[in-house]
């Protein structure tokens, strides 16, 4: 990744209109819809190590790319905990629902698959109309070494310029992520695949 240069402005420097109006108390996590249940078609244990991200990225704050070289962050506005761990909880917890058994990448994994993820890129562009961008590349490596190579380029528009709306969306590019990282372990799953997120979002306050 092209290395970027992370401009750091305050409220009185920068005013985004999906954050202004908000409490810097405001927290947010990423969640799995509801309906996201399916069965898979086999038996299947993965373990997950925690994300590796750039430090721009491994950070509780918001990310909005400004232009091709400068990010800054939202004010008022943040994740419960540094993005690698939201989009870990998420995808664990979207596996879970598929039938998958996780395991914590220290637990003892001789017999399960592995995965790795490096966060690539994970913040917002045009900050009027705000799009999410997630960027991932991995790896899953099975019990008999067999490694195979996954990328994600998701690209999701919010439905409106206001923060819950916002991380619906990167809800949604979050989801895609699991989808193509089940689809490169092969698996055949029947459920409510391609359901709309619901659109409720819990803050905490």
């Amino acid at each position: 990744m092209k290395l970027r240069t992370i401009l750091m402005v305050g409220l009185a420097a920068l005013t985004l209109a999906a954050c202004s109006s908000k409490p810097a108390s405001d927290l947010y996590v990423l969640r799995v819809p509801d309906d996201a249940a399916t069965t898979c078609n086999k038996p299947y244990t993965l373990a997950m190590n925690r994300p590796s991200a750039p430090n721009e990225y491994d950070t509780k704050r918001i990310a909005v790319m400004l232009d091709h070289n400068h990010l800054t962050y939202y004010t008022g506005a943040s994740w419960a905990s540094p993005f690698p761990d939201q989009l870990q909880d998420f995808l664990s917890d979207a596996f879970t629902r598929q039938g998958l058994t996780m395991l914590d990448g220290s637990d003892d994994t001789d017999t399960a698959s592995t995965l790795h993820i490096t966060i690539r890129e994970a913040d917002i562009t045009n900050a009027e109309t705000p799009i999410v961008q997630l960027r991932l590349t991995g790896t899953v490596s099975n019990a008999s070494g067999h490694t195979t190579h996954f990328k994600v380029n998701a690209k999701v528009p919010a439905e409106k310029n206001h923060m819950p709306q916002i991380v619906d969306a990167y809800d949604a590019a979050a989801m895609q992520a699991a989808v193509t990282i089940m689809r490169s372990m092969k698996l055949r799953c029947a459920g409510n695949r391609g359901t709309p997120l619901s659109r409720h979002r819990s803050v905490l306050q």
